[in-house]
Order: C-alpha cells, then sequence, then structure tokens
C-alpha cells in the first residue's frame, strides 16, 4: 500500500498548541543543535463510519478537544529534552507526532465509534508533519508524512475551448505542496527526511519554471496545473531517495484552490469549490448545553472532488464551476432555513456531521455527468467549518443517482385527501401501514419532480401535499392535461426524454391523454388505497403496486403471514404453557382466553390445539382488534367451519359458537374496539391472554400495565415478539451505489423505532416483573423467508419502502438494493421471541427506589433514598421524571435560608409540599415533566407512556393524581408551567386598562413572562440593571426597557415589582403616579425592607397588591377560575416557548447542588434538571 487508503465516512478535526523547547543531535541540524523554543499548533483529525444514534455526531467537539488537550498537557511549557520518554532521542516533529498520537488515542473512546486517529504537528505555515494511525487493536503501522511548501510565477496560455479567455497567454501564481510519506524513522536522526533537504529540492525543481513561459518549458504539453504537477514530481523524485519514504504526493495549487496532484505511481486531481449557509438550530441532550435553544451559524462549506484521471487535453475531468454552481444548488436547500423545521431530518439534531452528510448527498445528485476520462474513482469531500478550530467532514466515493433520468410528473388535479400520507402512522396490529410524508420524499428523492395542474394556481395544493418546496421552475399550473398535444410538447418544455417521463396520479382522461402524448404512468391511480407516498416509492421501483383494496390486502397479508408464524412458534415455550394452565382449570375445565390485536384469529387454532391436549371441555375466547375489515373475514372463516354466528346486543360485537377437534365448546366473542379503551372497563374473569406478533407496538409500561389490568393474575402468550434483528441470508455486503444488507436493515430498524415500534422484548419482561409478575418462559420463534414464501414479497416492500428516504440521504440506491434481493433469490431471517408471563394480581409501581432532592441547611444539597407506594391508590400515577425547574425566587430563598420560620406550609395546594413545613430538611420544587409508568385502577389506560407535568418536588419520581397531559409541549417548556401561571395571576392582579403605562421591576424568568402576557394590552417598560435581560424584555414585548438609574419617576400607572430585591419595592413606589397600582409579586423571606412612606407616600393613594398564585382572588375570580387560568398558562408558553426563547442552563439531576449555586452567584438566570438517560453531564460544543 503506497499511502493510507482514504476512509469513507466522517472526520472532526479539532487544534491545539504546545509551547517547547528542546535541541538536536546531529550536524544536519545546525543551529537548532543547541536549546531553543517552538510554538506547535497541533490538530488531531479523528474518522469513523458512522455517528453516535440519536446525538448525531462522531464525537462530542468538547470530548476531542478534551483528550488533544490531555495529550498536549504533559509538553507544554517543558523542555522535551529533560523528559524520560524521549531520553536518547531527537525530540522532531515526526517523534512528538507520535508521543502526542499514543496519548491522545489513549484519551479516546475505544472503537468502533472512531476508527483512525491523525495528527498533524506544524511549526511554520510552510511544513508540517502528520502521524496517522488506526485506533482498532493490531492496527497496521502508522504512516508519516512530512510536508513542504513552495511558490512559482510562470507564464502560460491553455489549449482549450473550454479554457475560455485562459487561451490567452497569461500569468499565474502556483503554490506547490510535496508530501512525503513513510512509516519508518532514520534511528539515528528520528525523522522520517531531512525537511532541510526536501525544502532545497522544491525550492530547485520549482526554480526550474519560475518566470519561465511554461509553453515552452514544459515541452510543448498543454500547461495545466496537472502538467505542473508532473513536471515538479519527477525533479523531485530523482532527488530523494527511496528508502524509507514509501511515496510522494504533490499537490498545485491555482489561485488558493487546490488544482491537481501527483502520486507515486499514480494520478489523483482535485477541484476545490467554497460556499457558505446561514442557517438556525437547535439540539436535543444536555450534552449541547446552551445549543438547545434555537440559535444561529454560518458554515463555511468546501467540497473537494478527487478523480484518479485527466481529460484528454490534460485539463480537470470536472468542471470547477460545474462543483460550484452545484454546491450553490445544495447550499441553497438550507441558507436561511431553520434545520429544525426540515423535513429530511425527521427532528434529529442536525450536528455539522449530519448537515455535512444531507449537503454530500445534495451536491452529489446536483453534479452533472463525469466529462471525458472522469468515470469511475471519483471521491467527494464535504468539509464544514463553524470555527478556525475545529472542523467536521464527510467523504464518500462518488455513485451515480439511482435510476439516473427518470422525472416524475405529478399531477395535482387527481390528488384527494385520503391519498396523501398520514402524519401519524396508525398502530395496526397487521405491521401493513407504513407511511412516508410526502415532503421528506420530495426533500432527498434523486430525481426531478415536476408538480403539472389544469388550474391556474396549485400553490394550495402543493401545501397541502407536504410539496411547497418545490420551486416555481418545477410548477407548471393552468396546463391542459387532457390534451395529447401538451403531453407530447412536454419533453421540449423541460428538456427532458420523453422515456425518462413518469406520470404520477392523474384522472383517466388525463392518463389517457399522457399515453397518447407519449408519456407513460406506470402506477395505478391514485386513491385512499395507493397515496402519493407509495405511489413515487412504486415509480421508482423501492415498492411494488398495490395488491387490491386496502381491506383485502391487510386480510391477504394476514393469510401470508400464519404459515410463517406457525412454523416458529418454540414448542418449548407451549408445553411451559401446557404445564401451567392444567392446575389453574377445574372440572369441566373451562379456559378463559382474550386475544388481542386478533386480526383474522390467527392464534385460534393454537389455543384449539392446546385446549384439547389438557382437556378442556370448555373454551370461551373474546377476540379483539380495532380492524372491522379483519373480523369480519374471520367470521367468514368460522362460518365456513359450520360455527353458528348471530348478532350482539352490543354494537360492534359477533358471538360465534362451534367445537374443536376434540369436540370441547368453543363459545368465540369477536369484538371491534381499541384495546386500550377496553382495559377502562371491568375485568372479567380470564386464565390466559394471547396476542401474537403484538407485544412490539406498545411502550413496556404501558403494554405490563394494560395487560395487569384486562386479566390480573393471569398467564400471558405472547408469540413472534419482535427481537429486533432482520437481514438476509445469504448477505451482501454492497457494491458501487448499493448499500449492503447491513446498512439496509440497520435503516429499516431505525424506520421502525421512529414509527414507534419496540426492538428490545427485554425491557417489557423487566416492566412486567416490576410491576409484580413474573416471566416464566421464553423462546427463540425465527421467521425464514424464501422468495416463494407467500409473505415475503410483503416483508420485501416493508423493507425498501421503509429505508427509502434514510438510504437516499445516504447517497445510496434503494431501488437498486430491491432489484438485485430479488435476483439473488436472497430469504429473509426474522428473529422473534415466544415470551410466557404470569401478570401482577394488582396495579403495582413500575420503578424501584429512587433518589429525591432535599434541602438540608442553608446553601446544602442532598439526597434521599425513597422507595414507591406497595400499591398505587385508584386514582393515582407513578411519575418517572425527565425534567423539572429550579424556581430563581421563592425556591431560592429556601436555598439560601431567607425565609421567615413559620408554621404555615410551603404550599397549601401542592401535594408535595402541602404537608411540609417552612423548616430543614425539606423536599421542594414544583414544576416537574416525566412520563407515567404505572397507573392506578381509575386511570385511563392511555395515560400510560404519556408525558405529563406535575406540582411535584424535584425527584426522580412522583406520585400524584390529575397531572396535566402535554399534547405538543416539550419537557423544557412544560417545566416553565408554574412561572407561566404566576405571570398571569400576577398580569391579571395588575389589571393595566388599554393606553397605560405599566412598569415591570425585574426582567427574570417571572418579569419577562409577564411582559410577555401583557403584550398588546398596555405600554409596558422593563426595569432591570443587567443589560441582556433588558434585551431580553424588548424581545418579548416590552415597549421599552431602562436600567433603575434611567426610570422616570411618577409615569408608571401600574407598577409589578417581581424582582425579588427589596430596593426595587420602594422604586416601583416612586416612579408610580399618583391613584396608581404597585402590585407586589416578591416574596422578601427574611430580607430587611426599608421604605420612605413620608408625605408623598401618604397623599399618594397608592393602592398596593400583594400577588399570590395560589388561589385565584379580586373582582375576576368570579369569571376565573383556577383551571381556566390553567389552560391561559399552556397558551402563554405555546406562544412563547421559553425554553427556545430565555437563557436557559439544563444539568444532570445529580448535579443539583451546581446549578443552585449557578443561580445563587447569578451566573445562571434559569436552571432546570435533567432525569434519567437524557441527563447527559453539561458540555456545549460551541
Amino acid at each position: 500500500m503506497a499511502m493510507q487508503s482514504w476512509q469513507e465516512g466522517f472526520s472532526v478535526r479539532v487544534r491545539g498548541r504546545a509551547q517547547v523547547a528542546h535541541s538536536f543531535s546531529g550536524e544536519e541540524f545546525g543551529t537548532a543543535q543547541a536549546l531553543h523554543g517552538i510554538t506547535f499548533t497541533v490538530d488531531a483529525v479523528l474518522s469513523g463510519p458512522a455517528l453516535l444514534p440519536h446525538l448525531n455526531f462522531l464525537i462530542d467537539l468538547t470530548d476531542a478537544e478534551a483528550a488533544l488537550r490531555e495529550a498536549l498537557a504533559p509538553y507544554d511549557r517543558r523542555n522535551l529534552d529533560e523528559m524520560e520518554e524521549f531520553a536518547g532521542q531527537n525530540t522532531t516533529c515526526e517523534r512528538f507526532a507520535l508521543a502526542v498520537w499514543q496519548r491522545c488515542a489513549a484519551a479516546l473512546p475505544p472503537p468502533p465509534a472512531l476508527t483512525m486517529l491523525k495528527i498533524v504537528v506544524r511549526e511554520s505555515d510552510l511544513a508540517f508533519v502528520e502521524y496517522e494511525r488506526g485506533l482498532e487493536a493490531g492496527a497496521p503501522p502508522g504512516l508519516y508524512t512530512v510536508a513542504v511548501r513552495g511558490r512559482f510565477m510562470a507564464a502560460r496560455s491553455l489549449r482549450g475551448e473550454r479554457f475560455g479567455a485562459s487561451q490567452r497567454l497569461h500569468g499565474a501564481t502556483f503554490i506547490v505542496d510535496a508530501h512525503f510519506h513513510g512509516r519508518k524513522l532514520d534511528a539515528s536522526k528520528g525523522f522520517l527526511i531531512d525537511i532541510c533537504l526536501v525544502e532545497r529540492l522544491l525550492a530547485e525543481s520549482t526554480a526550474a519554471l519560475h518566470q519561465t513561459n511554461l509553453d515552452q518549458s514544459l515541452g510543448g504539453v498543454n500547461p495545466t496545473a496537472v502538467a505542473v504537477a508532473d513536471a515538479i514530481g519527477e525533479r523531485l523524485a530523482r532527488g530523494v531517495a527511496a528508502e524509507p519514504l514509501e511515496s510522494l504526493r504533490l499537490a498545485v495549487t491555482e489561485h488558493f484552490r487546490p488544482a491537481g496532484s501527483r502520486a507515486a505511481g499514480e494520478q489523483l486531481h482535485t477541484v476545490v469549490a467554497r460556499g457558505r449557509c446561514m442557517i438556525a438550530h437547535s439540539f436535543k441532550g444536555a450534552s449541547f448545553g446552551a445549543a438547545q435553544a434555537l440559535h444561529g451559524c454560518t458554515y463555511v462549506v468546501d467540497a473537494r472532488l478527487s478523480a484518479p484521471r485527466v481529460a484528454s487535453d490534460g485539463g480537470f475531468p470536472r468542471e470547477r464551476r460545474e462543483l460550484e454552481a452545484a454546491l450553490a444548488l445544495a447550499l441553497g436547500a438550507y441558507d436561511r432555513r431553520n434545520l429544525d423545521e426540515c423535513a429530511e431530518f425527521g427532528g434529529a439534531n442536525t450536528t455539522c456531521e449530519m448537515v455535512a452528510r444531507g449537503v454530500w448527498a445534495r451536491l452529489a445528485a446536483a453534479l452533472p455527468a463525469a466529462a471525458e476520462g472522469a468515470a469511475g474513482g471519483e471521491v467527494l469531500s464535504l468539509s464544514i467549518r463553524e470555527s478556525d478550530v475545529a472542523c467536521v467532514a464527510f467523504q464518500r466515493a462518488l455513485r451515480p443517482p439511482a435510476a439516473a433520468g427518470t422525472v416524475l410528473l405529478v399531477d395535482l388535479d387527481a390528488i384527494e385527501p385520503a391519498g396523501q400520507p398520514e402524519e401519524a402512522v396508525a398502530s395496526s396490529p397487521t405491521g401493513i401501514v407504513h407511511r412516508t410524508p410526502v415532503e421528506r420524499l420530495a426533500a432527498v428523492i434523486p430525481h426531478a419532480m415536476y408538480a403539472i395542474s389544469a388550474e391556474a394556481d396549485g400553490r394550495a395544493a402543493l401545501v397541502r401535499l407536504g410539496l411547497a418546496s418545490l420551486p416555481p421552475s418545477r410548477c407548471l399550473f393552468g396546463a391542459a392535461t387532457t390534451s395529447p398535444a401538451f403531453w407530447a410538447q412536454l419533453p421540449l418544455t423541460i428538456g427532458a426524454d420523453a422515456a425518462c417521463l413518469a406520470l404520477v396520479g392523474g384522472s383517466d382522461d388525463v392518463r389517457a391523454a399522457a399515453a397518447a402524448g407519449g408519456v407513460r404512468a406506470p402506477s395505478p391511480p391514485l386513491s385512499a388505497d395507493f397515496p402519493l407516498d407509495r405511489a413515487l416509492l412504486a415509480v421508482v421501483q423501492c415498492a411494488s403496486s398495490p395488491r387490491g383494496a386496502a381491506h383485502a390486502a391487510r386480510v391477504e397479508y394476514l393469510r401470508a403471514k400464519r404459515p410463517a408464524d406457525q412454523a416458529a412458534y418454540s414448542a418449548a415455550v407451549l408445553d411451559r404453557l401446557k404445564e401451567q394452565l392444567l392446575p389453574r382449570l377445574t372440572p369441566p375445565r373451562e379456559l378463559r382466553v382474550l386475544d388481542l390485536g386478533a386480526g383474522i384469529l390467527s392464534m385460534l387454532a393454537q389455543v384449539e390445539s392446546l385446549a384439547d391436549a389438557i382437556g378442556c371441555a370448555v373454551v370461551t375466547y373474546e377476540a379483539v382488534d380495532s380492524d372491522e375489515a379483519l373480523l369480519a373475514a374471520a367470521a367468514a372463516q368460522l362460518a365456513e367451519r359450520g360455527f353458528e354466528l348471530s348478532a350482539a346486543e352490543e354494537a360492534a360485537v359477533t358471538r360465534a359458537t362451534g367445537a374443536s377437534a376434540a369436540g370441547a365448546a368453543l363459545h368465540l366473542t369477536l369484538r371491534v374496539a381499541d384495546v386500550l379503551s377496553l382495559a377502562d372497563q371491568p375485568a372479567a374473569p380470564r386464565d390466559l391472554v394471547v396476542a401474537s406478533a403484538f407485544a412490539d407496538l406498545f411502550p413496556p409500561p404501558q403494554l405490563a400495565a394494560l395487560l395487569a389490568r384486562l386479566a390480573p393474575g393471569a398467564l400471558a402468550y405472547l408469540p413472534i415478539t419482535f427481537d429486533g434483528v432482520t437481514r438476509l441470508e445469504p448477505p451482501h455486503n454492497g457494491v458501487g451505489s448499493v448499500p449492503s444488507d447491513e446498512r439496509v436493515m440497520a435503516a429499516y430498524h431505525e424506520h421502525l423505532e421512529a414509527q414507534g415500534q419496540y426492538l428490545h422484548p427485554s425491557d417489557f419482561v423487566r416492566a412486567v416483573e416490576a410491576a409484580g409478575g413474573a416471566m416464566l418462559a421464553t423462546g427463540l420463534s425465527r421467521l425464514k423467508l424464501p422468495p416463494e414464501a407467500p409473505l415475503y414479497p410483503y416483508m420485501l416492500d416493508f423493507v425498501s419502502t421503509g429505508t427509502a428516504v434514510a438510504l437516499w440521504a445516504d447517497g445510496w440506491d434503494p431501488a437498486a438494493w430491491r432489484e438485485l434481493a430479488i435476483a439473488r433469490r436472497a430469504r429473509f431471517i426474522v428473529d422473534n421471541v415466544d415470551i410466557l408471563l404470569r401478570l401482577p394480581e394488582a396495579v403495582q409501581p413500575a420503578g424501584d427506589s429512587y433518589q429525591a432532592l432535599e434541602l438540608r441547611a442553608p446553601r446544602s444539597v442532598g439526597f434521599v433514598l425513597r422507595t414507591p407506594p406497595p400499591l398505587l391508590d385508584a386514582d393515582t400515577v407513578e411519575v418517572r421524571s425527565i425534567v423539572s425547574m429550579i424556581s430563581g425566587g421563592t425556591e431560592l430563598l429556601m436555598y439560601r435560608g431567607d425565609f421567615d420560620v413559620s408554621d404555615e406550609p410551603l404550599d397549601k395546594t401542592i401535594g408535595g409540599l402541602k404537608d411540609a413545613g417552612l423548616a430543614y430538611p425539606m423536599s421542594y420544587g414544583y414544576a416537574l415533566v416525566g412520563t407515567v409508568t404505572a397507573a392506578g385502577a381509575h386511570v385511563p389506560m392511555g395515560w400510560l407512556g404519556k408525558r405529563v407535568f406535575t406540582f411535584a418536588p424535584h425527584a426522580e419520581a412522583a406520585y400524584t393524581r390529575f397531572p396535566s397531559l402535554l399534547e405538543w409541549c416539550s419537557p423544557a417548556d412544560a417545566a416553565f408551567l408554574p412561572s407561566a401561571e404566576t405571570a398571569l395571576s400576577i398580569a391579571h392582579d395588575a389589571h393595566p386598562r388599554t393606553g397605560e403605562v405599566v412598569y415591570v421591576f425585574g426582567a427574570g424568568v417571572i418579569g419577562l413572562l409577564v411582559i410577555a402576557a401583557l403584550q398588546g394590552s398596555a405600554a409596558v417598560t422593563a426595569v432591570d440593571p443587567v443589560a441582556s435581560r433588558r434585551d431580553l424584555a424588548l424581545r418579548l414585548g416590552a415597549a421599552a426597557a431602562v436600567s433603575p438609574e434611567q426610570l422616570r419617576r411618577r409615569a408608571a400607572d401600574v407598577s409589578i415589582e417581581c424582582s425579588g430585591n427589596p430596593a426595587a419595592l420602594q422604586a416601583a413606589l416612586d416612579g408610580t403616579r399618583d391613584a396608581g397600582t404597585v402590585v407586589l409579586a416578591s416574596w422578601y423571606g427574611r430580607k430587611a425592607v426599608t421604605l420612605a412612606l413620608g408625605t408623598r407616600f401618604h397623599r399618594s393613594h397608592l393602592k398596593i397588591i400583594a400577588s399570590q398564585v395560589s388561589e385565584v382572588v379580586g373582582e375576576h375570580a368570579a369569571r376565573w377560575s383556577k383551571a381556566r387560568r390553567f389552560e391561559a398558562a399552556w397558551a402563554l408558553i405555546e406562544r412563547v416557548r421559553p425554553s427556545e426563547k430565555l437563557p436557559l442552563t439544563t444539568l444532570p439531576f445529580p448535579n443539583a447542588a451546581e446549578a443552585y449555586d449557578l443561580l445563587d452567584r447569578g451566573v445562571a438566570t434559569i436552571a432546570q434538571l435533567r432525569y434519567g438517560e437524557e441527563a447527559q453531564p453539561h458540555r456545549s460544543r460551541f
């Protein structure tokens, strides 16, 4: 291997510095043999194939920077000659790079997250040294690189029409970088090659061309940068010894853009384009710190396209202007956009790595076809820089786009709302519904798409369908779509071959006209059974066409699935089920069964066989499914078996009576219902719950509680529960634009999780055990589907439609993968497990003991371990915490010990505080957001798994009644609810009239929300000594914002004091007009309050209102209940989105003491605590 081969994937570059002193041994070092100092600039470049799940970065930049700092720290400001590790060695740049590499590698996370580390050591802008090696155990020896730079000026004229004005004689300045590669250092000297030697050789090589006419000095060849690189490379190669060098690479740069390079034995030629992109985005996860709030940044983006050959005229196979135009088009999709709202990212963190991959895919699709000699071997690299000390890159071999040339023509006129994709995916037990928002498809599909309509203006239809981002040039409105002439002319109109056009949708008349005009319509007309998203995927060969009406297709799918399931059932689990059932049944042995997600009664045969084996005389079987068509098909099957059918008095219920093969009486009830609604009814006696391919459709705690509610103490048999593994046999490793099976299945599993499927059945088993149940048996139930299996085409559709968006976004061709899978007749292997459980007898909390925060003394925070109640009350829920907010007002007084000791409760309206007094130790907090993990018998089952807000102290869990469901609100925003309600209460007490002037003292979280609540109803002036807070007040609706020194006296009709500073109360009294109102919203605790209540106050007729949120009092109390104010507070949060607008600090729950301290010292304005998996250490990537 001549050089370290380039790696496909991501890389991150961070920079550090070290000041060192050292000396060298050997005459070749000249004056450097004396002790001297130098400052090294050191870059660490970390590479890897994939990003960390959910976080979407290769490595946290702060971790990478910390590792580099840790590696450099032992050498910074040290004399390297005195360090034991360098004893007897010259501390050349090469030796120093190796030492830094070893220390940095030890400080980094282990593979596979990172696979390669390169250390770059610079001592000037003209020379640098690199050391690069793989991070995995047993990696090949590392590669050293020594680079030097030279320049020269020359005249030339280029030959070839594509060179335009450069065909005339003109001058040019060339920058030449020579890179020498090798794996062994000179043992005595400590370097790869004498850098002074190569600088001299490069100077001599460039001098031969300096101030010459290259038309003559290059021997008559076209004097392109490639020819320059060849000429200098030959001269350099003659001047250096072959050992210990492995290769020489030359980069010739024109106009500060890399233009050509030459490596030993092969050539690599590069063009570079640069662009910029201004974006806004926010991140999820405490590791992003302040960047969790919406913020803007400017990216500098470099695209490098390298090819191993040149065109026949000696120029580049790609024109630089082509790359620049394609980059501008790719960046235009994101420029001045909020990436959080871009459908292609689907709400994921838009880290630099993710954006680089997105720009790469768009750039690759936008590049024109390769010119002569360029096909094959091209590598496209995309780097994004948001600062001068960090850079992220993504590179991959350039592959042709999928199904190149197909142009999609979407007829807007024949698309009914029923044919649109659903935003939320149905939770059908059949698993057959896999829908994709058209907006996400349109963002990544590598095909030109046009919208066509006979209407003069089809923009409303575009918005409705999710195609609003389609540029006007791709919208053909007012078209004569029923005229064959229109379709015949269309190829000329849009500049495409008629054979490439594909009509999607269209009425019968339009489709007939298109066919007459030479345009094909490969897919059936759109309908509720064949929506636009499925049609688009079918046209580009990523899905099959529909198999009839949707309800019939669902039945056929379950019929195709039945034989595969029956062959997969675990015999060991069935034997264990028989053992467990026998002692439960007493003569005459009636077996009472509940079948959830019953479909077409695929489990009935299994239950009949089981009942006959244990000698049951009667089987009472209740089948529940939300799909009426499936149960209708099941009833028809029973009728064919000779069962007697009858309609029940209840709506949507059918009864059937028959017998098993051994003569057991079978009494069936087919009930069309949602299983969650069924759980809210009184439980009937049941011995066994069966649910095939069902357990992976619900959050584990919700499903555990559901089963316990439906059949307390019963057995639960859950076969064919997906275990998160899908693969093809034999596997394919991918080729060209075809992804590997492993990559496709990873995308498929990510898609299933995004759709709400749960891929880890062990989580469900643990939830049942935590609720008091037990696992009795489990066994593998593996589906093996050869191409001839009836279920095979369905499975292929699930995978190819579910992964198309992700694969396109990464530059792969999902249609080619699908075609190859069919051609190679690979079989699907799907791993499932059969689970047998004993359900708990009563509802128990899902969690174990939990940590709760405790204020123990002034400025002293601790934790106490608490135990959940043994059983939940009927109207109580268990909430496992996600986030809670620390109040910067009342709670901070409690933390500081500034409260007045009293026998008053902490808060008589909050369950967790009403029994606690104003004395240490105390639990405190009243803004907690979490997930309902267990529910009492009277709580609707739909609450399980939902996020809720509750007034509860800071703790990992809360046990509460009547929390508030979060429908649209993020946890971080929801934690502001008490602050928003307090702000509304203050605004109601202030009650300014239209045209009045209002002063708000204190632009903390309460003051800012008061300003937002009063926006539009009065002229509000914010008063705060901190300039940044005044700026926030103006953004939230204040008409003016002043410091206390700038305040006008006797100017406000209403003054609101919510700063917590007693001095502000005097300022409020002084600033309010006679007969005005002062609303005192602060609680000062033990702080001394000194007021000047002299003549002016005595004559002012001021009204002072003590405002407190716990109760609704005043004239408006007859109209405003607490419930109404609560709803208004949610509306205020929805309008303001405080977690995005206000300066929020987030810390993990164990770091609560640090959060209180930051608030106490005024370093933070608002602080929230994160719990569980989201409680990552607070780090900023900026």
